[in-house]
């Protein structure tokens, strides 16, 4: 900036942390100023930032000896083969000394919503060995990392300078990010980072931690008060995306009464957790009134699912039900092992890692035929169901590149064809034939948003004319493509808004490899009754919003719009609406009921309304 005054010239330079030049040219024309002062601020390097940053962490961690909070953490899991996300949240005090850590008691629990005892939990192998990314106090002076000084910014309130760091490309790990560190002060205001190509489950992780600024022996000590981040991992050979929050409030520094607070909680029935420098670990009573950490348990799950889908598109309502077991750890040997044992349909997945490569193994198993139906122009052809039979077995490798997670499946498919009492005489059944599919997956988180593109391309063996007098075109190949964003959020405590879109396309596709919306398929449009459209093209959009209504109440609306093109029906771009109303509750004997009722708003036919209940159970480990 220039400014004249009197005589003189006034010019003021901005920070220049990389350094520089100036060329300063006196004013033309008459009376131009015989003085011309130049003034500027002179950045520290980044070495002199560092080093002052960590002699100002060194004497806060001198002059803190302990502090207490209430800490709460909100954990969101999103599978996008699913569809669907869950979320928990902990909340309780939190205990920090200096040398011990901090230990946390959890004395709250809500499970999608409802209030959850949290002695009832089941194990929680998603954030029992992975510590939520909190940094220490101060940066890591890594050797191999680069620093980099990029100028100065105010953030949440105060001037600081603005820090890149880096450790630097290549095959293996990488981290990087930016920190701000207070101008006056040299303590952090502001952390993020971000990780890539990482060994573990978790192949990348973004992360932001907010610090704020408390009084302590007549200076400010600056705690971490606010995480959030975003992780992609692997889990029985599919992507999963979770999102955290973990926020302190109600921050004590130095309480008179911290050893008895923490000691009370040492000797409650709580569930306890230790922040150490592997992860998050459970503390089990010790049997003198402490607490000891304890030894990694079986990182397992298990539980009782059930319910009920009633739909216009089905010939009857559907009852679901079974036992799920989860184990992160099988075996002992860093292995995964998923199965759905539910008599009717069963599936399987088991994983195992060796370095940045992921192998799979997953197979699906189906002993009852269910009924396929299909409509045109919104009426049902009841002469053209069939019974559908669809067992699968499929191998997986995948890795992590950048902050995206690749995967490519190869499968094969059996399906089995027969007639039902409403099949036409005149309705040629498809034969019976094995599939060879190839699906190429690739997901990422970007700023809290899941995107995901998948490819498919499946081979019939055999296959001949079918359908209704043998007229239904015969695809012994078809291609079929997705695309998917999804991005969840929490406007206010307990509350959840959903917002997607997703994409569908291909070539060659019939009633047996095309996106149809239904209950059970890829596609789930809320209030559209299955089969109702077999589309070539399909484009969906859907926003949601779960509030809670009580403490253990959580109610949910959601609004569906596509746009289906499905030229056997005529249907051409043309529109498919349905909203949805659900609740949440705690059921009897430990399970969690969840059911919605749904209602079509546009769609070709009738409308129908749709309902759906759903049951969950957490079992003990070992059952």
């Amino acid at each position: 900036a220039a400014a004249p005054a009197g005589d003189a010239f006034r010019v003021e330079v901005p920070p220049l942390p990389a350094g520089g030049l100036l060329v300063v040219r006196r004013p033309p024309g008459e009376g131009a100023a015989e003085v011309v002062e130049v003034r500027g601020e002179r950045l520290p390097t980044a070495a002199e930032i560092l080093a002052r940053h960590q002699r100002a962490a060194a004497v806060q961690a001198r002059l803190l000896a302990r502090w207490t909070a209430d800490q709460r953490l909100l954990l969101r899991i999103w599978v996008a083969e699913l569809s669907r996300s869950v979320e928990l949240v902990l909340d309780g005090p939190a205990f920090w000394e200096q040398g011990t850590g901090r230990d946390w008691a959890v004395a709250r629990a809500w499970v999608d919503g409802v209030s959850w005892d949290p002695g009832r939990l089941p194990e929680l192998p998603l954030i029992e060995p992975q510590r939520p990314p909190v940094p220490p106090l101060a940066l890591r002076l890594e050797p191999g990392y680069r620093y980099v000084l990029e100028g100065t910014a105010r953030r949440r309130g105060r001037r600081c300078y603005v820090l890149g760091f880096d450790s630097g490309a290549g095959a293996g790990p990488r981290h990087r990010g930016t920190a701000w560190i207070d101008a006056g002060d040299f303590g952090l205001v502001e952390l993020a980072e971000v990780g890539e190509n990482l060994p573990g489950t978790v192949g990348s992780t973004a992360s932001t931690t907010e610090y704020r600024r408390f009084r302590l022996a007549g200076a400010e000590a600056a705690l971490p008060v606010r995480v959030t981040a975003d992780d992609l991992m692997s889990a029985f050979g599919g992507t999963v995306s979770l999102h955290r929050e973990l926020t302190l409030s109600g921050v004590r520094l130095d309480p008179d009464d911290f050893a008895e607070a923490r000691s009370r909680a040492y000797r409650s029935d709580r569930r306890m957790f230790r922040d150490t420098a592997g992860g998050l670990r459970r503390l089990v009573p010790d049997g003198h009134g402490g607490r000891v950490v304890a030894e990694a348990g079986r990182q397992a799950q298990s539980y009782l699912l059930g319910g009920v889908v009633v739909d216009p598109g089905l010939s009857f309502p559907v009852p679901f039900g079974g036992l799920q077991i989860q184990d992160f750890d099988f075996r002992r040997r860093g292995e995964q092992l998923r199965l759905l044992l539910a008599g009717a349909v069963n599936d399987g997945a088991w994983s195992v890692r060796r370095g940045r490569l992921e192998a799979s193994v997953r197979a699906f198993v189906q002993l009852l035929a269910f009924g396929s139906t299909v409509a045109v122009r919104g009426r049902d052809r009841t002469g053209e169901e069939l019974e559908v039979r669809r067992q699968r077995f499929g191998a997986a490798v995948a890795t992590s590149v950048g902050r995206s997670r690749l995967a490519l499946d190869l499968g094969v498919d059996r399906w089995d064809f027969g007639r039902t009492d409403n099949t036409d005489r005149t309705f040629v059944t498809p034969q019976s034939t094995f599939e060879s599919v190839v699906r190429l997956d690739a997901e990422t988180v970007l700023a809290g948003t899941s995107v995901s593109l998948t490819g498919e391309a499946g081979h019939r063996f055999d296959w001949k004319a079918w359908g209704a007098g043998g007229a239904e075109p015969v695809y012994r190949d078809w291609q079929r493509y997705r695309a998917a964003v999804v991005r969840e959020t929490t406007p206010f405590p307990l509350a959840r808004l959903h917002l997607g879109a997703e994409m569908w396309w291909g070539r060659h596709m019939d009633r047996f490899s095309a996106p149809v919306p239904g209950r059970f398929g890829g596609v789930v449009i809320r209030g559209i009754a299955a089969n109702r459209v077999v589309p070539d093209r399909l484009l969906v959009s859907r926003v949601s919003l779960a509030v809670p209504l009580a403490p253990a109440v959580r109610g949910e609306v959601g609004v569906d719009a596509a746009w289906a093109r499905d030229p056997r029906s005529g249907y051409e771009a043309r529109p498919l609406s349905g909203i949805s109303v659900g609740v949440s509750v705690p059921g009897p004997w430990g399970t969690l009921l969840q059911g919605a009722v749904g209602y079509p708003l546009a769609t070709p036919g009738g409308r129908s309304a749709t309902a759906e209940l759903f049951v969950l159970r957490p079992l003990r480990w070992p059952l």
